[in-house]
Parts: C-alpha cells; structure tokens; sequence
C-alpha cells in the first residue's frame, strides 16, 4: 500500500477532492489507512510522511478550510467544466463567469463563516477533533514571505459583511489587540475568494462578450452594432469596412452552424480580410485549459525523473517536442537521425 498526492494541476480533480474528503465516512477512512500505513511500514520516509499527513489532517485549520473551500471549489469547477464545451457560446459563457464573480464577492460575509465554523465543528466532531480549542496550542507564527506581504489578510476585524480586500497586517498600532486565530484564518480563506474574484476579472474582461456576434445565433441581436463597434476600437480596425462585410456574412452563414464559429469562419470568402481576422482572433482567445493542464502533469513527471541529467536546454526541447507532438509526428525521423549523425562523432576516445 502506498500513499499517492492529490493532483495539483486540474481544478476538476481539486473539487472533486475536496467533495469526497469532507464526506465523514471518507474522511475516517483515509485517517485509518494512514494510520495503518504509519504503523506497519518499514520504511523511514514514508512513515515520516504518513504522521505528516496524519497530524494535517487533524488539525482543525484543515477541518476549517476542507469545509471552507470545497463549496467555492465546487463552483469553480461547474464554470470551468463549461467553458470547456467544444460548442461554448460567449455570451452565456461571460454571463456565468460574472456570475460566478458576483457569487464569491457575497459569501465573504461574518453568517458564512459561522456557517462554517458549525459544520466544521461538526465534522470535527466525528473524528474527534476539538475545532473550537485554544489558541494557545497554536504553533508560533510564521514570517510572511517578502514575495506575498502584499497579500496579507492579518488585519484588524472587517465589518460585519465586509470583504477583508485590500487589508493589510501595517495598519495595527503596537497596543492594538491582535485577531485571534479563528479571524486569522477566516482573512486567508476569503482572501482566496478575492483572489480568485481579481483573477476572473483580470483574465475574463467583459470585452469577450463582445464577440457573440461572430456566432450565427447572436447575429442579430438589438446590442450587436454597439458590440461591432467596440471590437473596432479595441483591435484598430476599419468599422465601415468591418461592419460592411459582417452584415453580409451573416445572411451568408447558414442558420445550423449555431455557434460553432469554426465552420463559421470556414464559410467566409476570403475577401472578407478584416472579418476573417477578427475571427481568428476570437478563435484563439477562448482556449481551454484542460490540454495544457494535462501536459503540465507530464512536465512535472518529466523534471522529477530526469531533470538532474541533462541540461536546460535539452529539458525545454524535450518539453515542447512533447507539447506540440501534433507537429513533431509530421516530422522525418530519418531525415533527422542522418542530419544528427553529419554533426560530427560524439564518442570519446579515452585511450
């Protein structure tokens, strides 16, 4: 039997951790078999590891943030699971990113976090773990690191259903009483809601609403000139012309292409210069994620296993080789074996 991590790559497998974990009879069951693994191993490091995972997960600051972040990862991965569709529409997807931004600014509030500090202590409970006991038991407090000192969240109480954003640990004078631990820690998780928050905004901005109008089920909406025009402004195109060949191509699409804007895109003459680049541009921006996490999976294996005999260099050509392995199937292996043998003899003669 061996202890195996969670994925820390795939917002799907986090959720889906987190969902099956806070299950108490789940929860029992992997603090037995740690247990049992602890006990009856004989190997040093991972009994060290197992009474690692085992003091984790009887600490009740797991307890509190297992409860406090399964819900938030939950909806995380609904909209994730989404935006993923082959046949996403844009303005449905921009609709529920806002949504779900709106969803985690309310549940920052002082009810929430009761809420889960009763269902916390009510897990905690089944596993004989006291979520309310002393703070003086905790262990000293670590220094922020310089890289996160902006994101600090050990500040002095909010409101009453305030957001803990832009608070920071500078702002208590030297005789200033300091937050207890539980309002320590309920500043962290809500400072992960804000993060996540500022990061859909940063990465979703509402201007990708805009390019419904590129799919034939959104062409002929009342807002759509409005939204021609603000693509227009932002990519510096030419709007009569744009706006001159989109009012075409949109009697020319025929009504089954929906909002695949591929097969939209493939029906466009090529006449159409400034519609056709607008929509290579839409088609480029909403890329999903679940490729590439997937591939990141396999560049951590590939570091772990092999980083230490090879160079850089080497490790990066073997990374994209695998990357774009689409394109390095196309590619003449004979052809690169004798290129690679006319670059000289790399044997060493050692006598």
């Amino acid at each position: 039997m061996k202890l195996k991590g969670l994925s820390d790559t795939r917002w799907n497998c986090r959720a889906a951790s987190l969902r099956r974990l806070k299950d108490p009879a789940v929860l029992r069951s992997v603090l037995s078999v740690v247990e049992d693994v602890q006990e009856k191993t004989t190997d040093g490091v991972i009994r060290a590891t197992a009474l690692g995972l085992m003091k984790n997960l009887r600490d009740p600051k797991f307890i509190i943030t297992l409860v406090a972040l399964s819900p938030v990862m939950d909806l995380v991965d609904h909209v994730c699971n989404s935006l993923q569709s082959p046949q996403l529409d844009l303005l449905s997807a921009q609709e529920l990113i806002s949504s779900l931004a709106k969803e985690l600014s309310h549940w920052q509030t002082t009810a929430t976090w009761n809420k889960i500090l009763e269902d916390a202590a009510e897990l905690g409970s089944l596993i004989d773990v006291d979520i309310n006991g002393s703070d003086e038991s905790r262990h000293r407090a670590r220094k922020i690191p310089a890289r996160l000192k902006e994101f600090a969240c050990d500040s002095l109480p909010p409101s009453e259903d305030a957001s803990p954003r832009n608070t920071n640990t500078s702002d208590l004078g030297e005789g200033a009483e300091q937050p207890s631990e539980k309002t320590k820690q309920m500043r962290r998780v809500f400072c992960v809601a804000d993060r996540l928050v500022a990061e859909l905004e940063r990465r979703f901005p509402p201007e990708l609403g805009d390019f419904c109008i590129l799919q034939r089920t959104h062409m002929f909406r009342d807002d759509a000139d409005g939204r021609l025009e603000r693509l227009a402004a932002l990519y510096g195109l030419d709007l009569a012309e744009l706006k001159s060949q989109w009012l075409l191509a949109r009697n020319m699409i025929p009504v089954e292409t929906d909002r695949d804007m591929q097969a939209a895109h493939a029906l466009l003459p090529k006449e159409f210069v400034v519609l056709r680049w607008l929509y290579k541009v839409a088609l480029t921006l909403p890329v999903t994620s679940a490729g590439v996490e997937r591939k990141f999976s396999k560049m951590a294996l590939l570091k772990s296993k092999l980083r230490t005999t090879m160079s850089q260099a080497r490790l990066e050509h073997l990374m994209f080789s695998f990357s774009e392995s689409d394109i390095a199937s196309e590619l003449n292996m004979e052809e690169l074996v004798s290129k690679f043998a006319r670059m000289g003899n790399r044997r060493m003669e050692l006598l």
